[in-house]
């Protein structure tokens, strides 16, 4: 007798597809349809809804799942983070939008949290190809996108390479050779022709280091690991001189100048903001401004050196906005959370577990690009890293 095949719940796929649907608007509202944007944040508000629909309907998990300690810290800076926003914001409209964007990560980290922590491997299954098959997709469409004549300096159209770069760290979940290349020469390309200095430091970091790490019941094979990181490197430069020849913008050419250009600009930004924030009352520092409160207080006023329209800025430092917006308390809250996850990924090393390599791979983008760009401040690809977290905290220790 044949054993019946697991098959993942319905409402599972179906969120789970809507999510990447959702995404992939937002990536296309960026590049070629800005007709999109307008509706970008109801289909968040509806992805939102169905996860929390999600999460009820399959409630077996769900107490197991919130008593973990990642789960904890995750609701515990939410819940902050929204009282925060609630007391700071000063109409109800803005209150409801602010609601809605930072409510993204945390039910998109549950609703996966929940269901991946079933034994139904189905759902872990499906959400590594889906993911892999979005990679390439986005990569592929972004990089013809500029082939074809894309403004690459158009707003948000450099920052769309995320998309794809967010999802690099499922390579290490793929068994198939010529699939580990297709996703490594997609992310390297959409890298090379975007320009993104912190994206291409932080991705080549979660490629190389979790290559030298093994899982512990892995063989250690280290002349194996050097010829990989070798080749890697080798790849790298080939596809860079054919890149080169199609692209007006040089990647190393922007990294050279990183130090001329203070980062474009971001020490600038970053002394700014520190400033004010120290200057504020005690009370101030301790609770934060509220969401997003960087750009809404008017700290840094920049010109765009390709079209020179002036905008008030973020922080482009997830540490450094966490601080201004969530104060002293909000900041030590995300680091709880970022530390709780490092711990995990070392128990799932020490435990052998499967996914380990995913998991190390994400936190180290996560750590890394934060320190120059925003992951947790806007409702898009920060939904790539909280799926992959979530698979963190299956067989997880309840203490």
């Amino acid at each position: 007798m044949k054993k019946e095949t697991q098959k993942s719940p319905k409402i599972f796929v179906f969120t789970t597809l809507f999510l990447f649907i959702t995404l992939f608007a937002g990536m296309l509202s960026y590049l070629s349809f800005s007709r999109l944007g307008s509706y970008v944040f109801f289909l968040i508000f509806a992805e939102e809804l169905l996860c929390f629909v999600s999460i009820v309907v399959y409630s077996l998990n769900i107490k197991k799942v919130l008593m973990s300690p990642i789960c904890v810290c995750a609701v515990v800076l939410q819940i902050w983070m929204l009282f925060v926003s609630v007391i700071r914001q000063t109409s109800v409209q803005g209150c409801i939008q602010d609601i809605v964007t930072q409510s993204f990560w945390i039910l998109t980290f549950l609703f996966f949290a929940v269901f991946l922590s079933s034994r139904n491997r189905a759902n872990e299954e499906f959400v590594k190809k889906i993911s892999v098959a979005f990679l390439v997709i986005s990569g592929v469409y972004y990089i013809f996108w500029l082939v074809s004549g894309g403004d690459i300096y158009a707003d948000g159209a450099l920052n769309t390479v995320y998309y794809c770069v967010l999802l690099v760290p499922f390579v290490f979940s793929e068994r198939k050779n010529w699939a580990k290349v297709l996703i490594i020469a997609t992310v390297i390309v959409a890298l090379f022709v975007s320009g993104k200095r912190t994206a291409f430091i932080s991705v080549l970091a979660a490629l190389i280091l979790p290559l030298i790490v093994s899982n512990r019941d892995e063989k250690k094979r280290p002349i194996v690991k050097i010829f990989l990181v070798v080749g890697l490197a080798v790849a790298g430069i080939v596809l860079y001189r054919i890149v080169d020849d199609f692209f007006e913008i040089s990647l190393f050419d922007r990294l050279s100048t990183a130090i001329e250009d203070n980062g474009s600009g971001r020490v600038y930004i970053f002394e700014e903001v520190y400033n004010r924030f120290k200057n504020q009352p005690w009370d101030t520092m301790l609770f934060g401004n509220g969401f997003n409160a960087v750009a809404r207080d008017k700290i840094v006023l920049l010109i765009d050196k390709w079209d020179y329209s002036m905008e008030y800025t973020s922080a482009h430092n997830d540490y450094l906005e966490v601080l201004y917006d969530y104060g002293i308390v909000g900041f030590i809250l995300y680091l709880t959370f970022i530390i709780t996850l490092v711990k995990r990924c070392l128990n799932m090393y020490l435990q052998g577990n499967p996914n380990f390599k995913v998991v190390f791979s994400a936190i180290i983008i996560l750590i890394l690009m934060s320190f120059s760009s925003h992951l947790i401040l806007y409702p898009t690809y920060i939904a790539f890293l909280m799926m992959i977290f979530a698979m963190a905290v299956k067989r997880e220790k309840i203490y």
